[in-house]
């Protein structure tokens, strides 16, 4: 009796003890898995049907339309109407990602912290109190470029930490790359192929050769 006893005790803990194991490997898994499930995927292409290159964009009244690649955008031009549904499809993407006002929608100068408006809720950043004062005149006028004056690279490529939209280097062209200080921006350009693959995560295609500064 004694034997059954403690046989039985010792089926008890065992269970337990799987029990436990089952469970912790339960509430590990999901959040080892969280950061990647929860990141909203890039918008896709109105041609192509691939992920947005977002230095690679056509300007229309209701703000930017992005593609994968230059020859997406002649084909676009030659019928916008036979696009229109997956224009508005890659809006509502664009509408979940997060973004960063980085230019001025009258002048597209870096934006300055301390000279905001306030629009229906929404606070707009300028270059210098004039460009406020023309706003005000007629803020319609002003919504493709509105649209324009973000950024969806929200992530420093080099140290991950939120950007600074006052720090920043110039490439193809007008386009910005952003980065978190200072530091950051000499670490990149000292050698910028390890920070490369964190600019493609957010829409950004770059080759080394592309960085003149």
């Amino acid at each position: 009796m004694a034997k059954r006893v403690k046989k039985t005790k010792t089926l008890v803990a065992l269970s337990l003890i799987l029990g436990l194991s089952v469970a912790w490997g339960q509430v590990k898994e999901p959040q080892q898995g969280a950061g990647a499930a929860d990141k909203p995927p890039l918008p896709r292409c109105p041609v192509m049907d691939e992920p947005v290159d977002f230095f690679v964009s056509t300007p229309t009244d209701d703000g930017p339309v992005y593609f994968c690649c230059k020859p997406c955008i002649t084909k676009y031009n030659k019928n916008p109407s036979e696009y229109s549904q997956k224009v508005a499809a890659q809006r509502t993407a664009l509408a979940k990602l997060p973004k960063v006002q980085v230019a001025c929608p009258i002048s597209n100068k870096p934006v300055r912290s301390d000279v905001s408006l306030d629009d229906k809720g929404q606070k707009i950043h300028f270059c210098c109190p004039k460009c406020i004062e023309e706003f005000k005149a007629d803020p319609a006028k002003q919504q493709a470029r509105m649209a324009a004056s973000y950024t969806y690279q929200t992530a420093c490529p080099v140290d991950g930490a939120p950007i600074d939209p006052s720090v920043f280097i110039k490439v193809k062209g007008e386009n910005r790359i952003f980065f978190h200080q200072l530091a950051c921006k000499e670490a990149f350009l000292k050698d910028p192929k390890p920070f490369l693959p964190k600019l493609e995560e957010q829409g950004i295609a770059l080759e080394a050769s592309d960085i003149h500064e």
